[in-house]
């Protein structure tokens, strides 16, 4: 492409728009003016507010409240107290500290009146009025306030009426209503008289002054919610509202101003890049100067040699980051300690109390201050390497790219760090007026006069002579501990410290103290003029601070100098009148004269006179001198020069050598020499540029991959950290590549190309004709030192400027007010295209040789699992194998590979050519860049069209040449197929087949499926409409099923022709976005949700986002109790809130489900016993479907069958929500297991030993769950007392019997018939266990096949030391547990060869159980609310309880069953009552295991 004309520039950047005339030199950048702007808007509403005061006294000036309302609403003006004038004193109306007792106390009177009678200073005065305002409203509203005010170029006491409470206020009462709700305040003097009506504020008609009469919300009324706590920011909270939206409005119309000055700036600026350089394609120049505004990013250009890429840099660090008078000078720069002498204001501008703390004459030390000393100027220096000196390398950092501000009357600040501005490089000036109106002498202005050469003429001086008239000082080293108060004040008996003394010894003491770097630099700023002449000073006579006397730092430079170099500020030509411009100026800044620097900016006028009167006399040396100066401007860059035998060090580190004191190891003090590291400029500097970065060594990489990654570098054991950067890297294509890993970090590429032949000529004729064939960036030092009034003149910007574009940059949004579009979303659809290889996720594996895949877990052909994406996750792919070609897998086969490969006949979906994942790194490239183009195109927010363009920038050389791997020394790896594909760059492809192609179907053959598809709009279209299925289904489980499934059966099903993998992808962030509730995506009501209603003590009221539901069902998993302990029942009751919960997406329903059965295991022991269809016990069917609590699940539909709300299959580990299980309580072997079709006699089985993996099931599940189980094996020929065992039954039986009496009630025996039929007859705990020992002897005496039981079931009491909760919740019947035991022989068995009849070995096991009660419900719907009400525990002399059909049939689960006599009977079925705690099991636990011992 040829050379842009004027007009193309100007098409791309708009008009050339001239900078606004700086006035006074260096003072602000349009970006640093940002707070103090306020455009004049044409908006009527903005102009409303800027109308004559009207009448009335509220805390807004009532004008202002009026249009305020427009912003924020009427209702919200009406809350704000009514308040009356009162002309002697405006205070603002008071909220003090309350409580809420009928009477306050002394102390808290006197904290109150301290509030509300502190000292508030002239009303002129802003600082105090702003502290006022925040004694009284909190430091964030108080500055709100100022902000809106100073905003509208309002003072603070127009904007705000003050109202002063009586001074004789004792005390305030606050009267409550009968319930203890603050209704009433009444405010009392010290004689005890009622003084509410003094304070103005509107009272009933019985004389009270009501609460409601003052902010809703506000410390006040926040005494009806029972908060009695006072604060300053509580008041503030009630009030800022009100604020904050009209400030926001107001402060976006400045932030749009500042955005357009600076834009215009830069447009200038970009414009004579373009004349000096001759940029031949405008993408290339917008990319270009949009990298320069991407803050800490890295861009690589890459061309053949000669291709201009060190010019354009150097060129463009010029004009966009000039550092233009950078000095390397000794330095004085205010420490932290004389900065902290001065009080911050709201805007945290430093005040100072009198204008001599600062101004003040050579003879006065009242404005001498303690210094850090910064040794190098703006260079670093080897000191901060010394951790000693972390402060005044903070305090450099923070000051070496400051540029000069002009301070406003009464604050002072740090100085400038650059010696002069860039009129100091021109010959003439324009006129120039700062206006001083807000000054000390408001009748004065600052006006220096045109210089052209004629009239009035500049001097030239060389830069140092410049730096030392501007920085000489006053200067004294002292003591650090020297206190010049207490040294003045001394008296006779005032012991003298021996170094703060004159004198030889003095000398010899205070020379120790330096020695030990127990010294400090004291510093006063030389008054040079006092507003009608220059002063006299010299050595001679110096102030002393002191007995030290100061001297001047540079002696040479006294009133002489002074006088003589600038005698030509008044020199008289050409017969004009005599005026006397040096006393005109001092006089008209206000500051008591005219004054050298010393780091608190004193120098600011002194300066800006020299740089309007002076000029670098270098410019007149075209060779060498201007060449300096060319040099000079490029301070802020650090260059490293890389090639392929360079190290680390060398490349980005020095050594210093320096000669210091050190102690040897005969304790002598001797002179050695120190080898310390200091960071090369490449580390220090903001503009980074890796010269040739493609020749680096691994070990470069890694370096410099740090340094740009992390802002920092290590070297032996220092840290050095960089400041924030702008990094370059050239390289020659056609050479090796860098590492993946190096490459990965450069944030953009540029492909410069050899200039067109229009190009050539126009360089050619710019460089050679009339410019003596200077260099591009000396062409540049030309047009600085042109007159003001040259077309060609302009200001580059400093780094400090650039700064504060990036924070600018940084800002632009994403989206638009009131529109729809969402760009992040469409840098998250792009990224899909680069972070995933286009394929499927393989359903399983194959072991053998065979074709048989073993399937997954998750890949259920009828029943998939929805949240395993059926996508292969190339990143986290490890079975792969690198090649000299690149990473290859056997999981990228024929059958993943759905959407096509590069190998196939036909490409239908481009993306699949890729062979290299991304990670995320480039998303972050593609937000700075796009947020670059959006702000160079003037643009309020970032667009599709800067996104889609920013692409082939940050993706192209990520897929372009790397380093594979270690063999890969050359770096020719790709992701791109270049042989086969034949592209010419990946920029070009990665634009045309991917941007134009097959995102924005603009190219039809390289869309998809070549049907022209715009990707971006139908990506758009199917987030739009999955949102609208995810906002509008009454349960979530039904988007699942509408969105999720048929997409994961269209990929794993590989019937991929209409859709994109971006499709899933998007699918799935809706499912995100509602789960992570981010803010406006949330249109879903979680509001009645049950995991917000009710009162629990661990959640706050109803969720407003899913996160929100989620947490609150985890906190209730960990207490469901509404009050005490949870019992079981709120666990049940819990599930079912969990379970029908509409909001809950199946994997996190499964989730909390799996944690609340975390929770009830440990109160009822393991659940989800349902087996297949055709398990067995005994030879007999195991029935499914059975819900001891029905509440506890999901409910029926109108069929009466259970909503299936989940996607997975019927059977499996999982909780589901449509099924719950009895829980075994750890008694799956004892009598409760018998009852729910466990406990059988063979799951207690002692043969198969040799073939243990042919025990049934039901065996292993049966012992897994019993918990409080005895065995003992006996021998029938001996003792029967004696067991062979561990254990003896008959002493366990004993002690068990011991430990348990006390605690149990009433019981039944059940017979062989149990629990088949009712067998159950009354019994005592007593007889039971006398009853067992008969049954133990006779068992072991004459053991026969049939292997005999005995079973009982009692009453057992909550353990002691626990609060029965079941009753709370309003159930019926007897609050008690269950104790279920058994008895019995369960083998027989020889001491000889196995089979041998006659065996003599006798095995009994004895087995304890403890429940909850079973109960009744008078609530039988599935699936509906639990409420203790409806259920009522059975006496333990029920015989249902005894029936396994009560607890096993599902026909009974629904309400009726078959009774003992075959008839049916409603309310048959049995449900848990869930009356037993976690503490009921530990301690019953721990008494069982005593019975053992």
């Amino acid at each position: 492409m040829d050379e842009m004309d004027e007009k193309e520039m100007m098409d791309l950047f708009g008009d050339k728009t001239d900078i606004p005339e700086v006035i006074v030199e260096d003072i602000e950048t349009p970006a640093e003016q940002q707070e103090k702007i306020l455009d004049k808007t044409t908006d009527p509403q903005i102009e409303e507010m800027e109308e004559d005061e009207g009448e009335g006294t509220i805390i807004l000036h009532p004008d202002n409240m009026q249009h305020l309302a427009n912003f924020i609403g009427k209702e919200q003006i009406e809350e704000l107290i009514p308040l009356l004038d009162d002309d002697e004193n405006k205070v603002l109306t008071s909220n003090p500290k309350f409580i809420e007792e009928l009477k306050v106390n002394s102390k808290l009177i006197d904290n109150l009146t301290t509030y509300l009678n502190q000292p508030i200073g002239l009303v002129e005065e802003a600082p105090n009025n702003i502290k006022f305002l925040r004694s009284i409203l909190g430091d964030e509203t108080a500055e709100l306030i100022q902000k809106v005010a100073d905003i509208q170029g309002i003072d603070l006491e127009d904007f705000v009426r003050i109202k002063r409470l009586p001074e004789n206020l004792n005390r305030i009462d606050v009267l409550n209503d009968s319930v203890g709700t603050a209704q009433y305040l009444q405010l009392f003097d010290d004689q005890g008289t009622d003084i509410t009506d003094s304070i103005g504020l509107s009272l009933n008609v019985i004389g009270q002054l009501s609460v409601d009469t003052f902010f809703t919300e506000s410390a006040m009324t926040s005494l009806r919610e029972g908060d009695h706590n006072w604060s300053p920011s509580a008041m503030g909270k009630s009030v800022s509202p009100a604020f904050e939206n009209f400030y926001d409005i107001l402060e976006d119309k400045v932030r749009r101003q500042s955005r357009i000055e600076t834009l215009q700036w830069i447009r200038d600026l970009v414009n004579r890049l373009n004349t000096v350089f001759g940029f031949d394609d405008y993408r290339q120049i917008e990319a270009f100067v949009a990298a320069w505004l991407m803050k800490n990013s890295t861009c690589r250009l890459s061309g053949i040699p000669g291709t201009g890429k060190t010019t354009v840099i150097n060129c463009a660090a010029t004009l966009l980051g000039n550092s233009y008078g950078y000095h390397i000078n000794k330095t004085y720069l205010a420490s932290n300690d004389t900065m902290d002498r001065y009080t911050l204001d709201y805007s945290k501008q430093h005040l100072y109390s009198d204008i001599e703390q600062i101004f003040t004459s050579n003879e006065n030390l009242t404005n001498a201050h303690v210094a850090d000393v910064v040794l190098s100027g703006q260079s670093y220096n080897v000191m901060y390497n010394d951790q000693r000196n972390d402060t005044i390398y903070s305090n450099w950092n923070g000051w070496r790219f400051r540029d000069w501000t002009l301070n406003q009357p009464g604050t002072v600040s740090l100085s400038g760090s650059y010696n002069y501005g860039f009129n100091f490089l021109r010959t003439t000036e324009k006129s120039s007026t700062v206006n001083m109106a807000e000054s000390a002498i408001p009748e004065f202005r600052c006006v220096l006069p045109a210089i052209d050469g004629d009239t009035n003429s500049k001097k030239s001086i060389d830069p140092q002579k410049f730096h030392k008239l501007l920085f000489n000082c006053w200067e004294v080293e002292v003591p650090d501990d020297f206190d010049l108060i207490l040294y003045n004040n001394r008296n006779k008996d005032f012991e003298m410290p021996a170094h703060w003394t004159q004198g030889t010894q003095g000398m010899a003491a205070f020379i120790e103290k330096k020695k030990a770097g127990k010294t400090r630099m004291v510093v006063k700023p030389i008054q040079i003029h006092d507003g009608t002449k220059i002063t006299t000073f010299n050595n001679n006579n110096a102030p002393k601070y002191g007995p030290f006397p100061m001297s001047l730092r540079y002696p040479d430079y006294d009133s002489r100098q002074y006088e003589s170099d600038f005698s030509h500020i008044d020199d008289v030509k050409k017969g004009n009148s005599p005026t006397n411009h040096l006393n005109d100026f001092v006089n008209s800044v206000g500051q008591n004269g005219l004054y050298t620097d010393t780091g608190r900016n004193e120098g600011f006028w002194l300066r800006h006179l020299m740089c309007h009167w002076f000029y670098d006399t270098r410019t007149k040396d075209i060779k060498a001198g201007q060449f300096d100066i060319s040099v000079e401007m490029l301070n802020e860059i650090g260059i490293a020069k890389i090639d392929y035998d360079k190290r680390p060090d060398e490349v980005l580190y020095g050594l210093e050598i320096r000669a210091v004191e050190a102690v040897n190891q005969n304790g002598e003090t001797v002179n050695t020499y120190e080898f310390e590291p200091v960071p090369r400029e490449i580390v220090t500097q903001p503009i980074k540029f890796f010269n040739e970065a493609n020749r680096s060594q691994s070990g470069v990489e890694d370096a410099i991959l740090g340094l740009i990654a992390e802002k920092m570098v290590e070297y032996r054991g220092k840290i050095f950290k960089s400041p924030d950067f702008v990094a370059w890297m050239d390289t020659n294509p056609h050479q090796r590549g860098n590492d993946l890993a190096f490459t990965d970090r450069i944030d953009m590429e540029l492909l410069f190309k050899s200039v067109s032949l229009g190009g050539r000529y126009d360089q050619l004729v710019n460089k050679f004709t009339g410019k003596g064939g200077l260099e591009p960036n000396r062409i540049l030092v030309n047009y600085l030192m042109a007159d003001s009034n040259d077309p060609e003149s302009f200001k580059p910007m400093r780094i400090g400027n650039l700064f504060s574009v990036w924070d600018m940059v940084g800002k632009q949004k994403f989206t638009s007010p009131g529109s729809s579009y969402d760009g992040f979303r469409e840098i998250s659809v792009i990224s899909v295209l680069f972070s995933q290889i286009f394929a499927s996720r393989p359903t399983g594996v194959n072991l053998s040789s065979g074709d048989q895949d073993i399937a997954y877990s998750f890949s259920d052909d009828v029943n998939p699992d929805l949240y395993e994406s059926p996508l292969l996750d190339y990143s986290t792919t490890t079975n792969t194998k690198s090649t000299d070609d690149g990473t290859a897998s056997s999981t990228l086969n024929t059958n993943t590979m759905i959407f096509g490969s590069i190998d196939s006949p036909t490409v239908s979906q481009i993306p699949v050519v890729f062979t290299r994942v991304l990670g995320f790194r480039f998303t972050n490239s593609l937000v700075k860049l796009s947020q670059a183009f959006a702000f160079l195109r003037g643009k309020e927010s970032v667009s599709r069209q800067d996104i889609l363009d920013a692409v082939p920038y940050v993706i192209a050389h990520r897929m372009g040449r790397a380093k594979s791997g270690a063999k890969d020394m050359e770096g020719n790896s790709k992701g791109l197929n270049g042989e086969q594909i034949g592209y010419v760059n990946e920029q070009e492809f990665i634009r045309e087949m991917i941007v134009k192609g097959y995102l924005e179907g603009s190219i039809e053959e390289a869309s998809i499926q070549g049907t022209g598809v715009n990707l971006m709009d139908n990506s758009d279209y199917f987030y739009n409409h999955c949102r609208s299925i995810m906002d509008s289904v009454p349960a979530v489980w039904l988007y699942e099923d509408l969105v999720l499934r048929p997409l994961h059966e269209a990929i794993t099903r590989a019937t991929v022709d209409s859709l994109t993998p971006i499709h899933w992808h998007i699918a799935t962030m809706v499912v995100e976005e509602e789960r992570k509730g981010r803010g406006s995506k949330v249109n879903r009501n979680y509001s009645d949700s049950k995991a917000g209603q009710g009162t629990y003590p661990n959640i706050s009221g109803a969720p407003t986002n899913y996160h929100k539901m989620y947490s609150n069902y985890e906190a209730l998993i960990l207490n469901p109790s509404p009050n005490g302990d949870p019992c079981l029942f709120d666990y049940y009751r819990l599930r079912g809130f969990i379970a029908r919960e509409v909001n809950l997406f199946t994997n996190d329903r499964e989730r909390l489900l799996r944690m609340l059965a975390g929770e009830v295991r440990s109160i009822a022991g393991s659940d989800g016993l349902e087996l297949d269809s055709d398990a067995e016990i005994g030879g007999k069917e195991v029935p499914s479907g059975i819900r001891p609590f029905p509440q506890g699940v999901t409910g029926l539909d109108v069929g009466g069958k259970l909503i299936q709300n989940t996607y997975r299959p019927l059977a499996g580990p999982w909780p589901r929500p449509e099924q719950i299980y009895w829980h075994t309580y750890d008694d799956a072997q004892g009598a409760f297991g018998k009852l729910i079709g466990l406990g059988d006699v063979s799951t207690f089985n002692l043969s198969n030993s040799a073939t243990p993996l042919l025990i049934e099931k039901m065996y292993t599940l049966a012992s897994a769950n019993q918990s409080l189980r005895v065995t003992g094996r006996y021998k029938q020929t001996q003792n029967l007392k004696q067991s062979i065992s561990k254990y003896d039954i008959s002493k366990t039986l004993i002690s068990f019997s011991k430990n348990f009496r006390n605690y149990v009630g009433d019981g039944v025996k059940l017979d062989d018939k149990f629990p088949e039929n009712d067998s159950s007859s009354p019994t005592t705990f007593d007889q039971w266990i006398k009853s067992a020992q008969r049954f133990l002897t006779d068992q072991i005496g004459n053991p026969d096949d049939a292997f005999n039981n005995m079973w009982a079931c009692f009453e057992l009491n909550h353990a002691p030391v626990v609060t029965p909760q079941i009753g709370l919740r309003g159930m019926k019947g007897e609050d008690k547990l269950r104790l279920w035991l058994r008895l019995s022989q369960v083998g027989v068995s020889s001491t000889t060869t196995s089979g041998t009849v006659g065996s003599d070995l006798v095995d009994i096991l004895f087995t304890v159980g403890i429940t909850s009660a079973p109960a009744l419900t008078s609530n039988l719907l599935v699936g509906s609310e639990a409420e203790g009400k409806d259920f009522e525990i059975l006496p333990i002399t029920s015989p249902k309880q005894y029936l396994k059909a009560a607890w096993t049939t599902v026909t009974s689960q629904q309400g009726y069953g078959t009774n003992a006599a075959g008839k049916k009977e409603s309310n048959l079925a049995l449900v848990d009552s869930g009356n037993m705690l976690a503490l009921d099991r530990l301690y019953y636990n721990t008494l069982f295991a005593k019975s053992l011992e």
